[in-house]
């Protein structure tokens, strides 16, 4: 089948690999511009271009998909079909139009729940115990086309918006090839999405990431696993950041004031929250390397007794 991808970050590389394998004639890969980084502003490609450089595969980086020259050049490419995994870019009508079978998006959540730009980090900060991948045909609003297909994925208590998100589009790339086939001959009928049990996220930010020890010991836990690698979850001592990389939950009767450092049991820094505790295993302190709880602990021994905040 010929297509035209459209993706930017690592975990649509799984989507793009999975095409690949597949043997479809994948006639452009669309994906974000350059980026200039570091004190020696060198140009950073995202993830989907150096894949698709090591594959050969066509690469366009348009500033905006929109623009009439970009339009055509698409136009011209003349896909069947699009497949948009984790593409910054709005999509307008026209370019909607395009493609004879569409355009279908992968969208990583049970559609009609947790439309928006953060469905994974969503469901972990809700406590859920599963979400899905949801295989659907892109239209003027967001995330509101027909389904194509889904699948369901366990949420594990050791996972964070990392992990799901890795297993969530690896078997989104799976379900794609799956059911390619059956949109282009026919055999499956688009299913409308219930609009009225429709759930939508929003954009978080950096300054989400700021722990507020007076939250239950869960709530927080949570927020450590769903901010993980981004925006990271953190707090302060002694006038530096600390970013917290791994922890768990406990149930437990704390009479301590929230954000004090209780000891150093569990092989971790425990710390007193709103209700129980947490215990933090490993860290990282602003400009340093992320180390274990008992390694912070032999440097900063102070730190027992201390409150963060």
């Amino acid at each position: 089948m010929k297509l035209v991808f459209m993706g930017t970050p690592v975990l649509a590389v799984k989507v793009l690999e999975a095409l690949v394998k597949d043997g479809h004639d994948i006639a452009g890969v669309y994906t974000s511009p350059d980026r200039i980084v570091g004190r020696g502003r060198n140009l950073q490609y995202s993830p989907v271009k150096s894949y698709s450089i090591k594959e050969r595969l066509p690469v366009y980086q348009p500033h905006s998909i929109n623009s009439w020259e970009d339009y055509n050049e698409l136009k011209s490419i003349s896909p069947e079909v699009i497949v948009v995994a984790a593409f910054a870019q709005f999509l307008s009508r026209k370019i909607l139009l395009i493609p004879q079978l569409g355009v279908v998006n992968i969208h990583p959540s049970l559609l009609p729940s947790y439309r928006g730009p953060s469905p994974i980090l969503s469901a972990i900060l809700a406590g859920d115990e599963k979400t899905g991948v949801s295989l659907m045909l892109l239209e003027s609003g967001i995330d509101t086309g027909p389904i194509l297909a889904q699948l369901e994925v366990p949420i594990y208590e050791e996972d964070t918006s990392q992990s799901l998100g890795d297993k969530l589009f690896y078997e989104g790339g799976k379900l794609l090839i799956e059911t390619l086939p059956k949109w282009a001959d026919n055999t499956i009928t688009p299913r409308e999405q219930n609009h009225m049990l429709a759930t939508t996220t929003r954009k978080f930010t950096k300054a989400d990431g700021l722990l507020d020890w007076n939250k239950d010991a869960i709530v927080l836990w949570r927020e450590m696993r769903a901010f993980y690698p981004w925006p990271s979850t953190y707090t302060f001592w002694n006038g530096k950041r600390i970013k917290i990389i791994e922890s768990s939950n406990l149930e437990d009767s704390i009479s301590k004031k929230p954000g004090t450092v209780i000891d150093s049991t569990y092989n971790g820094l425990r710390v007193a929250t709103g209700k129980g505790s947490l215990v933090i295993y490993r860290l990282q302190v602003e400009g340093k390397k992320v180390i274990d709880a008992r390694e912070f602990l032999m440097a900063n021994p102070k730190i027992i007794g201390a409150t963060f905040g």
